[in-house]
C-alpha cells in the first residue's frame, strides 16, 4: 500500500496533478525525463520489466491461491492451470486490443472487483461466523451447566 501511494505521489510531483490524471501509463512517461549524463538516458526498460515481474508474481500467486482454495475438487491441476491460462490469455487479448475498450473494461471491473472481493467474501465470512460463533456459545453453555 505505501508503494502505490508513494508512486503516485512521485507521479503527480513530477508532472503534475492534471497530467498525471490524463496519462494512460505515467510510469513510462516518468522515467522519459530521467537523465543522467550519457550513461542513463531512458528508463523505459527497467519500468517496462518491472511491470512484467509484478504481473507474473500477482499471476502465479493468484493461479496458486485458487488451486490451494479448489485442491479437493480438482482432479487434474495441470490440466486446470493450463485452461484457465489459455482462458485468461484470451481475455486478455479481447480487451488489450485497444487502450480506449480497455479503458471501458476497467471502469466495469471497479464495480466487479467490489462485489468479489469485498462484499462476497463480507457475506461469506459473515455467515462462516454466525453459524461458528453460535455453535461454540452453545458448547460454552453446556460445559457451564455440567
Amino acid at each position: 500500500m505505501d508503494l502505490v501511494c508513494f508512486a503516485i505521489t512521485g507521479h503527480i510531483a513530477s508532472m503534475g496533478s492534471m497530467r498525471a490524471k490524463n496519462i494512460l501509463f505515467p510510469a513510462f512517461r516518468q522515467v522519459q525525463r530521467i537523465s543522467y549524463g550519457n550513461f542513463i538516458e531512458n528508463g523505459q526498460i527497467l519500468v517496462l520489466i518491472l511491470c512484467v515481474i509484478g504481473l507474473m508474481v500477482k499471476y502465479i500467486l493468484a493461479i496458486n491461491g485458487i488451486v490451494m482454495l479448489f485442491r479437493n475438487n480438482i482432479k487434474n491441476k495441470l490440466l486446470f492451470v493450463t485452461i484457465l491460462s489459455i482462458l485468461l490469455y484470451i481475455y486478455s487479448l479481447l480487451i488489450g486490443n485497444n487502450a480506449f475498450k480497455l479503458m471501458d473494461i476497467l471502469e466495469m471491473d471497479q464495480y466487479i472487483y467490489l462485489v468479489i472481493f469485498l462484499i462476497f467474501p463480507l457475506i461469506l465470512f459473515s455467515i462462516y461466523r454466525a453459524k461458528h460463533f453460535h455453535g461454540n456459545r452453545r458448547k460454552l453453555k453446556l460445559k457451564k451447566n455440567s
